[in-house]
């Protein structure tokens, strides 16, 4: 097998050993803090409480308890004295229950495009990124707020983004019901990249031809992992005749003059049916390893997880 090529690095424009507290006050600069105590309906809110209240939920994330109340019990067991010193529990619950990002012109909008200007600041992405989605579990009455079968918390907030190898999300974007489609998401999220080669992964939810037309339009590579029988255009009737368990089959097409490898891995347990992998790339060098069957390309293992982290 060939070496594999070396990718672009990610790049920190912090400075070098920074302190945790020099990289949270980047993000939360004086903008952002001004943003938070317009949007937040607690009384007499000042920047001081609303450190307190992100200390408290820095804490809550590291010592976590079955419910927030607990920390504040009076049970040995569930108290924790560090966060008692810090703020009441009745304080805390009213900044936690204060947030309304529909204040106004103040809307969620508003605040997501400002923290993608804080993120992007200071962050070049890799050569490699994921493009994915992620629930943010909510029981808030939004009518944002969505439900995703299969999901382990189904209820929430659906963002899409774009993600790079050091598992740092540097584009935000949160989906609309009945809003937008998947191709003008991923418009809007590869606008927000600095001028650079990239070579994206994704899951069947942005695997489109559509897509895959869009990435090479900017001249990126691209390899989308998708459903059996999609995009039908490739897929259907196409590489799944007479497939054989352990057994790969790829064609390549042309659409638009732009050529698309479309590969079949049909993968099998001991006792189990044979299971089928679709891929679309834009790879022409592509290398098998059969024994294990995983995918291998010439710049890292096609599985998206493991080459960025999970979005």
């Amino acid at each position: 097998m060939q070496n594999q090529s070396a990718s672009r690095k990610s790049k920190c424009l912090l400075p070098k050993n920074s302190s945790i507290k020099v990289c949270f006050f980047s993000l939360f600069d004086d903008e952002v803090i001004k943003f938070l105590l317009k949007i937040n309906k607690a009384k007499n809110l000042t920047k001081s409480k609303l450190f307190n209240y992100f200390s408290i939920i820095e804490k809550t994330i590291i010592s976590r308890r079955h419910e927030l109340r607990h920390h504040w019990s009076t049970e040995p067991e569930l108290e924790n004295l560090s966060i008692k010193k810090i703020m009441s529990r009745n304080l805390f619950e009213e900044i936690h229950l204060g947030w309304s990002f529909s204040y106004g012109k103040q809307t969620i909008f508003n605040f997501i495009n400002l923290i993608n200007q804080k993120i992007q600041k200071f962050w070049v992405p890799s050569e490699i990124l994921s493009l994915d989605e992620s629930m943010i579990p909510s029981k808030a009455r939004s009518k944002h707020r969505r439900y995703l079968a299969r999901k382990p918390r189904g209820n929430g907030l659906v963002v899409y983004g774009i993600a790079d190898k050091c598992k740092y999300v540097y584009a935000n974007e949160l989906a609309i019901r009945n809003g937008d489609k998947v191709i003008d998401i991923s418009l809007r999220l590869l606008n927000s990249l600095p001028k650079a080669p990239y070579h994206f992964y994704s899951d069947n939810h942005f695997s489109s031809l559509k897509n895959a037309i869009l990435f090479d339009r900017y001249g990126y590579r691209y390899t989308c992992s998708c459903r059996y029988d999609r995009p039908k255009e490739l897929f259907k009737e196409f590489l799944h005749k007479g497939i054989k368990a352990f057994e790969i089959k790829f064609a390549q097409t042309k659409i638009e003059n732009r050529k698309i490898m479309a590969i079949t891995i049909a993968d099998k347990i001991e006792g189990k049916p044979i299971k089928l992998f679709n891929i679309i790339t834009s790879n022409q060098n592509i290398f098998f390893n059969k024994t294990r069957m995983e995918t291998r390309f010439s710049n890292g293992i096609c599985e998206k997880y493991e080459i960025c982290g999970q979005f």
